[in-house]
């Protein structure tokens, strides 16, 4: 018997269609906030999309194809804070996982390791301003596709304080 739940759990699982960017390699699906059979049909390891403003997790095989390729092949508005030459989104977060097949689990971010370790002490309080959004940032509806977000957020919020905190005064 199919139940209001099992629908309503359905409606935001979708998959997207292909999505290209590696040279030489095939294009790969890619599905927005994925249920457990999708997870199942996905390799390792993961890339994944994190999208504020619509609440939807975009995931696909890490190999086949990069963030900014998905986020150009869906038009996702991606709002960013420029560092130096580097651009850092800053609606959406972009990482990568491990795949447990049923969901996802958070292992890196480029962009918050970029934030952590690698500007400039000119840039220090922007990219405080831009870490403090994503630490107070409510993650719980796509911790539901990844896992260990809110953890990663917050130990790169406090390893951020901990390097940068005396410029920050």
């Amino acid at each position: 018997m199919i139940t209001a739940s099992h629908i309503l759990s359905t409606i935001d699982e979708t998959y997207l269609g292909l999505v290209s960017g590696v040279p030489n390699r095939d294009p790969v699906p890619v599905f927005i906030n994925p249920d457990r059979s999708e997870f199942r049909e996905l390799p390792e390891p993961l890339r994944f999309i994190a999208h504020t403003p619509e609440k939807s997790v975009y995931v696909w095989d890490a190999l086949g194809s990069f963030h900014h390729t998905v986020e150009g092949e869906y038009n996702l508005h991606i709002e960013e804070e420029i560092f130096g030459s580097t651009a850092i989104p800053t609606n959406s977060l972009w990482g990568l996982g491990i795949n447990l097949k049923h969901r996802g689990e958070m292992r890196e971010s480029d962009q918050l390791d970029y934030l952590v370790h690698r500007i400039k002490e000119r840039d220090a309080y922007k990219a405080y301003k831009v870490l403090k959004t994503f630490h107070e940032t409510d993650w719980s509806w796509a911790e539901r596709y990844i896992s260990g977000i809110n953890n990663y957020i917050a130990d790169s919020f406090l390893a951020f304080v901990k390097k940068w905190g005396p410029y920050l005064t």
